[in-house]
Parts: C-alpha cells; sequence; structure tokens
C-alpha cells in the first residue's frame, strides 16, 4: 500500500521538481532572484484571502474529477465533462431562481437537478457508444461545444426577456446559498479573508470525495473497477 502510495506521489512531485527548475532558469534569464521570486509567491499564495480563493476555484474541478473518475477506472475516457458541467450548472441555477423553497430542502433540489442534467447531458455519448459504436472521446469533445451553443441559445433567447444586454440566470435567493465558511479561518487563528467567502460547498466536495472512496475501495462494484 505504501509503496502504491509512493509511486502515485512521484509524478506530481518530479513535474513540480521540473516546473521549479525551468522556472528557476528563466527568472535568471531575465536577472531575477528564484529565491526572492518563489518567497513572494509562497508569501502572496499563503495569505487567508489566497487560500480561500484557491479552495473555492479547486471545488468545481475537484468534483468534475471526481465525476468521470468511475469512467476512467473502466476505461471510457469522458472528455466532455466542462460542457456537462456547464449544461447542468445553468439549469441548476435557473430552477434555483425561479423556485421558493425552505433553505435546506432548496439546496438538495437544485444538487439534484445538476446531477440529473448532467447524467442526461453526459449519457448522450454512452448511447451513442452503444448504438452506433461512437467513439465517447469523439462525442463527448463535440458536446462540449454543442453544450456551449446550448448555454448561449437559452441564455440569450429563452431565459433573457426584454431588452436586457445581460445575460445571466435569475438572481439565487438566500435560501440557495450554501452558508460561507470564513469563519473557520479565526477559528483556526487566521485572519479573516478579505473580499472572499470561502464556498460551504467544499463540505460536499469533501464527502463526495470519500464517498467514490468508498465505492471504489469497499464496494463489490469498486472491486470489479480495479
Amino acid at each position: 500500500m505504501l509503496r502504491k502510495v509512493g509511486f502515485s506521489l512521484l509524478a506530481p512531485v518530479l513535474a513540480m521538481v521540473f516546473a521549479i527548475a525551468v522556472a528557476s532558469i528563466a527568472l535568471l534569464l531575465v536577472d531575477v532572484s528564484p529565491v526572492e521570486a518563489f518567497s513572494l509567491m509562497w508569501d502572496f499564495g499563503t495569505t487567508s484571502t489566497s487560500v480561500a480563493s484557491i479552495v473555492n476555484r479547486a471545488i468545481p474541478l475537484y468534483i468534475s474529477a471526481v465525476a468521470v473518475a468511475v469512467g476512467f477506472k473502466m476505461g471510457l475516457f469522458n472528455i466532455g465533462v466542462e460542457g456537462q458541467y456547464l449544461v447542468a450548472a445553468l439549469f441548476a441555477a435557473w430552477l434555483g431562481g425561479s423556485i421558493s423553497l425552505w433553505g435546506p430542502l432548496h439546496i438538495a433540489v437544485i444538487l439534484l437537478a445538476a446531477i440529473v442534467v448532467g447524467m442526461l447531458w453526459a449519457g448522450i455519448a454512452g448511447i451513442l457508444k452503444v448504438t452506433r459504436g461512437v467513439n465517447e472521446v469523439v462525442s463527448t469533445i463535440m458536446l462540449n461545444f454543442i453544450g456551449f451553443s446550448v448555454i448561449g441559445y437559452v441564455l440569450g433567447e429563452i431565459i433573457i426577456s426584454g431588452d436586457s444586454l445581460v445575460q445571466s440566470t435569475p438572481s439565487l435567493p438566500e435560501t440557495a446559498m450554501i452558508p460561507g465558511l470564513n469563519w473557520i479561518f479565526t477559528l483556526l487563528g487566521f485572519d479573516e479573508p478579505h473580499g472572499v467567502e470561502l464556498q460551504g460547498f467544499v463540505i460536499i466536495a469533501i464527502v463526495v470525495g470519500a464517498l467514490y472512496h468508498l465505492l471504489v475501495w469497499k464496494t463489490r462494484f469498486g472491486y470489479d473497477l480495479r
């Protein structure tokens, strides 16, 4: 087990070392101290505001990665996660701004809607593969661009009314918002982030990752995948 963990960490560590080496050479070529430059990067990147921003940006990437991980384990390469994510997000945002429910139920309905729409959009590639033998790499990439066009059309022709120049879904009410987690920084003795709120969705991301681990390593289905 430890050997597997070591090998899995080897690639990102080597990539990081290589990136640092290349960046250092580039900095030296323009007469900038790599030590000073990396020190400034570290100081900026470890502030509470930067950490919150990094985590917020990582959440959709992490969720998307987990979403396609099972398919990758099966040897199915879903390259269309961007389109699936955006189409699902559009529908979920529209639904969330169009209904009024009790807080937790409102959030649950939005998440369920996003899951269903994302699954249906991804299912198009599955149907094409099963019925027509279309390679999922090709179909999912093409569905990305179709998804972008669908989003533009829906926003411009269906959701937006009147002569508004702002392409946006309805604003989400407070009941559709997951509370922020900036208080965690204060609790741990750090400064509270400025101008950014650590998204509460990070808790859901952690739960999703734990469920994926249980699925792959603690179930018969996961054993068959491995």
